[in-house]
């Protein structure tokens, strides 16, 4: 099979040929069909924090997939050859097979294409993890969510929505519309406001997925015995004390049962999609996925990036995209 390697740290990429994944008696071989490029691929390839995020060369990079049940081992009962699923991997998704857990994977909502459910599981599971599993929201209270236009933070936005809470987000004037349309109530441009000093009362819950100042100045806008969650940096120990809160860098765990929850919200749309600037809009009564670009032939992901200040999604299509993949992969890092 094709696949997309990394021979050496901070190296480039190679479009290889490497045998099919042999699968375990508890395992299913999955004929990807689309995969996402993230952050922590980009990162990760680098080498820049291998002493954090190691990885075994030569490395197949791709956290996140959709596809085919090609192949399921004796021991697997949920899912059969032909099954269209998504989930997450460590072993790499930038090729034409992988072996996975059964409990990685969900079937795919059959109202999200293949593109647009490689984007979910790593987006929604940080939201859904970052939120409530850290965050402890719950319903009734208030949450701020840093970057609420980006991939994650348009997840937080719609789950917290979903969670019955009153969300405050922080993005540019140029995506107040659609942060508010799929749930916030109130958004602060970043750009023009400090939000520390705009905001009337304090919030239960901040989701800071910018890091840096942004962090620092959330302590005052936490009331006592509140969640500061960060999925960028870590949380210091002596703030969180001054100020008596809790704080800390969540770490995603994937797990096939909070993404079947995630998946079941999706399945609740009864709407149409709706597209603008290649940004998938919120569907009443459903989450959909953010900023996803399908590179089937002609997208620019520099293009998406200058004309709306954000990183889009890198969507492909596998295996006619992946020699694509290899070409626009490490563009998405400049």
């Amino acid at each position: 099979m094709k696949a997309v390697r990394l021979l050496e740290s901070g190296g480039q990429l190679v479009f290889d040929d490497v045998p099919v994944p042999a699968i375990a008696r508890d395992e299913v071989l999955v004929k990807i069909k689309s995969t996402a490029v993230n952050h922590i691929d980009l990162v990760k390839a680098s080498g820049t924090l291998r002493q954090i995020l190691p990885i075994d060369l030569p490395w197949i990079p791709g956290h996140e997939f959709s596809g085919i049940v090609e192949q399921v081992g004796s021991d697997v009962a949920a899912y059969a050859s032909g099954d269209a699923v998504f989930g997450t991997s460590e072993l790499g998704a930038n090729a034409e097979f992988l072996a996975v857990k059964p409990a990685t994977i969900v079937k795919k909502p059959s109202n999200l294409s293949f593109e647009e459910s490689a984007s979910v599981p790593v987006a929604s599971e940080t939201a859904w993890e970052g939120i409530f599993t850290h965050g402890h929201l719950e319903k009734g209270q208030t949450i701020l969510i840093h970057g609420g236009a980006g991939a994650v933070g348009a997840y937080a936005v719609q789950l917290a929505s979903h969670a019955g809470t009153t969300i405050i987000a922080t993005a540019s004037a140029d995506d107040e519309a659609y942060v508010k349309s799929i749930g916030a109530s109130r958004v602060i441009n970043y750009r023009e406001e400090h939000f520390e000093k705009v905001l009337g009362e304090k919030v239960d819950v901040v989701f800071d997925l910018v890091g840096g100042d942004t962090q620092k100045r959330s302590f005052h806008v936490l009331k006592e015995g509140g969640h500061l969650v960060s999925a960028t940096q870590p949380v210091s120990q002596e703030e969180t004390a001054r100020y008596r809160v809790s704080g800390e860098m969540m770490r995603l765990a994937p797990s096939a049962d909070m993404l079947g929850r995630i998946a079941r919200l999706g399945r609740s749309d009864q709407t149409s999609r709706q597209c603008t600037r290649c940004r998938m809009l919120a569907r009443p009564g459903g989450i959909s996925p953010g900023n996803c670009q399908g590179f089937m032939g002609c997208h620019s992901a520099d293009r998406e990036r200058q004309s709306t200040g954000h990183m889009a999604r890198l969507c492909f299509a596998c295996p006619r995209d992946l020699q694509t993949m290899l070409q626009k992969w490490e563009s998405s890092a400049s």
